[in-house]
Formats: structure tokens, sequence, C-alpha cells
């Protein structure tokens, strides 16, 4: 086999591992798996297939050359292509070990070079040829027909919109992924690296204690975009947010807006999770070479490997979109989309995902890496924490700090700068800014790090500023006393003059005095994902709710233990004082009564006593 021949059944072998791989996607999408890639994975995975198994041919092709008598040993070379492609294909099964894969893959390989000699197999060789070229083929035309077929359906969805009210404002929702209040200038950090938000809300309307309706991003987000409670909803850790519940993104397209969203967070605000329902233009997946090589699964198992990761001396995710790329996009569809004329109102949802994990403090060594970091899996969004985190001793729990504040201080700069374009294009007077998150971060609090293990504060409690439009509503205004961002819709379509078509209640009597109905308990929902989390507070059962009522944080636990923090104590370390006092259990009582209201719709059984919950092993 001469070595042009060996390069050339690679590449056939990489474009039949690569439709395989496609198609195989494409039934999982089918049948609702949330497979967390883009729309261009159709042409990405057989060229990025044909790509790493060109690399392989080539360096057999060079051993050939090199080794003349290796030319003889058809067998071998076919044996390598066939289970590198077995490996490929068995990867994308995550409930098959690594290692076993391998073991498969070596048994298909060494069959398959035992068969390479038959007339049959000769045959099959000989069309390698023909399969390459038209794999290539395959991935050009739908690398330009997949988003020319994108762009011609999102202009054929802007001339359906209906004309827009007169003067109708613009919004901006900008979600700063993972940022906490307590680690903002404007919820007194000492360190604040937030001036620019700090900025913002002298500006207009900051909220005191707004609470994320869950301590990670899906359902947060989903309930900001339908005003449900996560609990009412269907996304989560298995499941995409369902075509059952209207979206804020829908009611404002309705009425003329414009409506676009670009996010950071590829994991799970992609439009795989269902938050891009009533978007015109969505934002998310682009074909960079990172999500190029994300694509084939040998290129996610490398990108996720440890030691290469360390060889490469990069912990940074492959895929993250960093803040001033999602700005760029934003502010291109601002000059560039279907409201840059200014004769149409535009609705922009921008996910800004840099304080998110991971954020390796700088000057860790290599060998430290394990101790900081966080890994993501990007086809099922499954995190895997390393247990050597919560063994951070005090100084290295603060270089982790500073390096989430160093983020932080990044976004909240990205943050500015999207405020001071819109300034310059004559925008931001025009325009209604809020600006919040999706939930929260712990770090080292009660013995916890990262966010969606447990409902106390640090993952709870989290920024809400809005702006109003130039003599449109109050500056520098607090308003104290727990909210919940389920409110978040009803209170931008209030804003913005629409009929209230969405749940919830608008927060702007809390700052105008008007009367409207009470705005929603500031609840939160947690479910356990994919990953165990051994003495963390939701290793205690499958569901847990929170609810936070000043001064009180009273949290049920899925083993039906209870747990109320008297708030007066300090927002992170106070003392669980369920059973400790008539003033505590009152309050327990009352707040239990309300969570037991919202969750199954009855009143709370008569006589159901306070089982205080133990101590965790890390608190």
């Amino acid at each position: 086999m001469t070595p042009l021949r060996i390069l050339v059944l690679a590449l056939a072998t990489g474009g039949i591992t690569g439709l395989l791989e496609m198609a195989l996607v494409t039934g999982a999408i089918r049948v609702g798996v949330a497979v967390r890639m883009g729309p261009d994975f159709v042409w990405m995975i057989p060229s990025a297939e044909l790509v790493l198994f060109g690399l392989v041919g080539g360096i057999l092709a060079a051993a050939a050359a090199v080794r003349p008598s290796w030319r003889e040993r058809e067998g071998l070379f076919v044996g390598l292509l066939v289970g590198l492609a077995t490996l490929s294909l068995l990867l994308m099964v995550e409930v098959i070990h690594d290692l076993a894969a391998l073991a498969l893959a070596a048994g298909v390989g060494t069959q398959a070079g035992r068969l390479a000699t038959r007339p049959w197999a000769r045959r099959a060789v000989a069309a390698a040829p023909l399969v390459a070229v038209a794999t290539g083929v395959w991935a050009a035309a739908l690398g330009v027909w997949t988003p020319h077929r994108r762009a011609a359906a999102e202009t054929a969805a802007v001339a359906s919109l209906p004309a827009p009210d007169a003067d109708a404002p613009n919004i901006l929702l900008l979600i700063l992924d993972t940022v906490r209040a307590a680690s903002l200038g404007l919820y007194g950090a000492p360190a604040d690296p937030s001036p620019g938000l700090d900025r913002l809300a002298g500006q207009g309307v900051a909220f005191d204690m707004a609470i994320a309706p869950s301590p990670w991003t899906l359902p947060s987000h989903a309930s900001m975009f339908t005003g449900r409670w996560p609990g009412e909803l269907s996304a989560g850790w298995e499941a995409p947010l369902d075509r059952t519940t209207p979206t804020l993104a829908e009611a404002l397209a309705n009425r003329g807006w414009a409506t676009a969203g670009f996010v950071g967070n590829l994991l799970n605000t992609a439009r795989h999770t269902g938050l891009a329902r009533g978007f015109l233009h969505y934002d998310d997946y682009d074909t960079s070479a990172g999500e190029w090589l994300l694509a084939a699964s040998v290129g996610r198992a490398l990108a996720y490997a440890t030691p290469v990761r360390r060889l490469l001396a990069r912990n940074e995710l492959a895929n993250r979109r960093h803040a001033p790329e999602v700005a760029d996009e934003f502010l291109d569809w601002i000059d560039r989309g279907p409201a840059a004329d200014g004769t149409r109102p535009w609705f922009a949802f921008v996910n800004l995902y840099d304080a998110h994990e991971p954020h390796m403090p700088p000057g860790v060594p290599l060998r430290e890496w394990n101790r900081f970091e966080h890994r993501g899996g990007m086809v099922v969004g499954g995190n895997a924490w390393v247990e050597e985190k919560w063994t951070l001793d005090a100084a290295e729990v603060q270089l982790h700090r500073a390096a989430y504040e160093a983020r932080i201080r990044a976004v909240d700069a990205e943050v500015g700068r999207i405020l001071a374009e819109l300034e310059s294009r004559g925008l931001l007077d025009d325009t209604w800014i809020v600006v919040t998150s999706d939930h929260g971060e712990q770090l080292g609090e009660r013995g916890l790090f990262e966010h969606n293990n447990s409902l106390y504060l640090p993952a709870l409690h989290v920024p809400l500023v809005i702006r109003p439009p130039a003599a449109a509503g109050p500056t520098g205004v607090r308003v104290p006393g727990a909210v919940s961002l389920r409110d978040v819709p009803a209170t931008i379509l209030d804003l913005v003059g629409v009929e209230p078509t969405l749940p919830g209640a608008s927060l702007r009597p809390l700052w105008t005095g008007g009367d409207a109905a009470p705005t929603s308990p500031a609840v939160a929902y947690l479910r356990r994902g994919y990953v165990e989390q051994p003495a963390t507070p939701m290793s205690r059962g499958t569901e847990m709710q929170a609810v936070v009522e000043l001064p009180w944080l009273y949290v049920h636990n899925g083993d039906d233990t209870d747990e109320i923090y008297d708030l007066r104590d300090g927002l992170f370390e106070g003392p669980n004082r369920a059973g400790a006092g008539a003033a505590a259990d009152s309050a327990l009582r009352s707040l239990r009564s309300t969570l037991y209201r919202l969750v199954t719709g009855r009143d709370v059984p008569a006589g159901l006593p306070i089982r205080p919950a133990a101590p965790l092993g890390r608190e």
C-alpha cells in the first residue's frame, strides 16, 4: 500500500466516521436529547473528522515512506484506521467508559486488519478516493447552505412582524452569568470589581435582595423568560424548555419588537436549551477553531483530557465565548440588523459567561490545577467537580476568590463598553437596561464551592439593576426587601407598555409606590443533576426549595429536614435556627407554608413537625 493510498484511505475512513457521527447526533436531536451543538454540526462533524483522520493518515503515510517494508502490511493500516473510527463512535456514548471504548475499538480494529486482504475488502479500499471526495463536497456544500438557510429564515421572520407601537422603547436584558451580589461594590464588596455597574445603579433602580429562581443557569433563565417557577417548567438537567409556555421574546415579537439573543454560555443557554424561542436572531455557536475541534468526538476527548490540557498549559473551556466577542456580535446586530434603521424597536438578551469557572488563579503550577479546576462535559453538560477544591486552605480560597473577582472586573468593563457604544449611537436614552445574573457562586462559605449544590445566599443573591430611558424614571433609588427574578418578564412588559401576558407581577410599584398585585415570593428550586456531590445539601435528596423573606432564609431539604437562618447573624455564616427558638420556628412554619402551597397547591398539613437538618461534613 503506497503512502498516497494510505492517506486517501484515512480520509475516506474519516469521512464515513463523520457522516455516521452526524447521523447519530441528528437522531439524538429528533428524539429530544439536548445535544450541545449548534446547527452547523451537519458539516462541522464530517469536516473535522476528515482533517483529524487526514492527520493520522499523514503520519502513517510518512511512516510507510520511511519504512518501505511496512507498505506490505495492509492489514496494519486498515486495522488502525478502523479501530480509530470505532473509537470515535464509541466515545459518543458517554455511558461507556473510555477504557472500555478503547478495548472494544482495539478488538474491532484487529478483526478489520485480519479481513483486509479479502477481495470484498480490497474493493472497498479501492473506493476510498470517491468516498473521500464525496464527503468533502458534502461538508463544503452544507457549510455554504446552512448559514444561508438560517439567514433566509430570519429575514422571513422579520418580514412577518407586526408594526410596532409608536415611540416603543428598546430593551436590553444583560445577564451576567454566575455573578453573585456579594462580590460587587454595589452590595458592599470591599475590592469593588464592578465600578461600571455601580455607576449604572446610580442612574436607575437597584434591588438590595434579588433572589434567583434556581442556583444554576437553565432553570433560572427559563423562569426569567417565562415568568414561571422552575418547578412548573420542563427545563432541567435532561430536558430543554419545551414549547408549551409563552416567553418574553415571543410576547415582544408579537408586538413588533425585533428580538435577538447573544450568549456566551453554550452549555446552558444555547438554542438546544429551548431558550431561543421567540428570538428572531440567536447568536450562540460559531465556527471557531475550538467549536470545530469539539464537533468531532475524538476532538472533544482530547480537548478535555487533563494530560493534554496540562501539556498545552490550557485550563480554559475550548468553546467559551468571551464577553468581548458576545458584545461585538450584539453591537454588530444593532448596526446591521432589522432595527438598524430606527423604524423598529429591539429587545436584546445578552449573556456574558466570563465569571463562570474555570478561572485559574495566576501563578498556580500545573500540578495544582485539580485543586482549583472545574470541567464540563460538552455533550451532556454534566459538570465534574474535582474533590481537591473542598480542601483548599484559607490562602488558596483567597486566590480562588481573587481569580473570580478578576473575571467579574472583566465582565463589568464589557458592560461599560456596551453602554458607551449604545450612547455613542444615540440609543441609550431610548432603551430600558435591565442587568442581573442567573445565579451566584459559593467561594468556600460553609465549606461549599460552585453553585448548583445548595440554596444558600451565595448561590442565590444576585444583582438586579434597572436603568430607564431618559426622563422615564427615577435615578439612584434602592429597593429594600427580597424580590424574585421570576418577576423580570412581567416587569419588562409593564415598563414598555405591553399587556401582562406572562405570569408574575411587575416590580415597578416597589419604586414608584403605585398600586399593583403583590410581587412574587423570593423562592428558589434545585433538582439534583448528573454529578453526585457528597456532603453538600443536594446530597440530602433529589429536590429542595428555599424562600427568602427578610430577615429569614428558609431551606426545605430533599429529606424533609428544615433549615432557617436569621440573616441578621450574617448573610453566609449564621447557625441553623430550626427548633432553636420561638421566633425562628414561627418564621419557619410561615415560610414552609408558602413553599408547600407553591409546590403542591395545597395547605401544609396541620401539626407537621420541625425537623432540623444535621450539619454536613464540610460545615
